[in-house]
C-alpha cells in the first residue's frame, strides 16, 4: 500500500482542488437527496478507479445525472447497514419520551453506538467494494465473505481501517470554519477512504468470488469493473 498517495493523490489530480472543493460544496447539499445520491456517485467512482489503478485524477463532475444514478445503489447498501444504528436511535428517543433521561439508559446507549459504528465503519468500504465487483445489492450484504476477508488480510485491512480514522480526524477540523468547513474536509476523508481500501483490496487476498482477484493485483490497469459480466 502506498498511503502517502492515498492522502495526496486528490490534491495533485488535475484540477483536484477545484474537485474537492464541489465535492464539498455538494456534500454540504447532502439534504436536498439529489445531491446525497452525487456525492455517493462520485465517491463510488473514486473507489473503483482506485480498484483499477486508474487513480491518476479524480473523477469529473460531469453529467449529475449519472453520478445520480450510480449512487443509487451505494446508498442502499450504506442505509442497509446503517439500520441498526437508526433502529437504536429511534428506539432510544422512544424510551426517553416515555421514561425520562436515565443515566444508565444513556450509557447503554451510548455503547451500543460505539460498537454498532465501529462495525459500520469496518464492515461498509468492504460492501462497497463488493457492490462495485460483483454489481450485485446481495454480495453487498454477503457478511460471511467480508468477515473472510478481514480474517485472511488483518494486517492490510486494520491498516487501511485505522488510516480511515486519521482522515476523519483531519476531517473534524472543519469545525474550526464555523462548522460548514466539516463539509468540505469530510469529502476529502471520504476520497482518501475509499482510495485507501481499494489499495488494501489489491493488496490482499480477494474475495473467493472474485474471479478476476489475481488479475486486479497484479496488474497496473486491470479491465474497467463496468466492463465485467455482473454475473461474476
Amino acid at each position: 500500500m502506498n498511503i502517502e498517495r492515498s492522502f495526496s493523490f486528490a490534491f495533485k489530480s488535475p484540477g483536484g482542488v477545484r474537485k474537492l472543493l464541489l465535492g464539498g460544496v455538494f456534500t454540504l447539499l447532502f439534504f436536498t437527496v439529489f445531491f446525497a445520491f452525487v456525492v455517493m456517485g462520485y465517491v463510488m467512482r473514486v473507489l473503483c478507479e482506485a480498484l483499477e489503478g486508474r487513480d491518476g485524477k479524480l473523477p469529473d463532475w460531469k453529467d449529475l445525472g449519472r453520478l445520480f444514478n450510480e449512487g443509487m445503489m451505494p446508498m442502499l447498501v450504506a442505509l442497509g447497514w446503517a439500520s441498526p444504528i437508526i433502529v437504536l436511535f429511534a428506539l432510544a428517543q422512544i424510551l426517553t419520551s416515555t421514561l425520562g433521561l436515565n443515566l444508565w439508559l444513556v450509557m447503554i446507549y451510548l455503547i451500543l453506538e460505539a460498537v454498532l459504528s465501529v462495525a459500520f465503519s469496518m464492515i461498509l468500504p468492504l460492501a462497497l467494494i463488493r457492490l462495485a465487483i460483483k454489481r450485485s445489492l446481495k454480495a453487498a450484504f454477503d457478511i460471511g465473505q467480508m468477515l473472510d476477508f478481514i480474517r485472511h488480510n488483518k494486517g492490510t485491512f486494520f491498516t487501511a481501517w485505522g488510516l480511515t480514522f486519521a482522515a476523519g480526524a483531519v476531517a473534524s477540523v472543519g469545525f474550526a470554519a464555523f462548522l460548514v468547513g466539516i463539509f468540505f474536509t469530510t469529502f476529502i476523508a471520504n476520497v482518501i477512504s475509499m482510495h485507501l481500501f481499494a489499495q488494501a483490496y489489491r493488496a490482499s487476498r480477494p474475495f473467493s468470488d472474485d474471479k478476476d482477484g489475481a488479475v486486479r493485483a497484479s496488474m497496473a490497469i486491470p479491465p474497467p469493473l463496468k466492463a465485467r459480466d455482473s454475473s461474476t
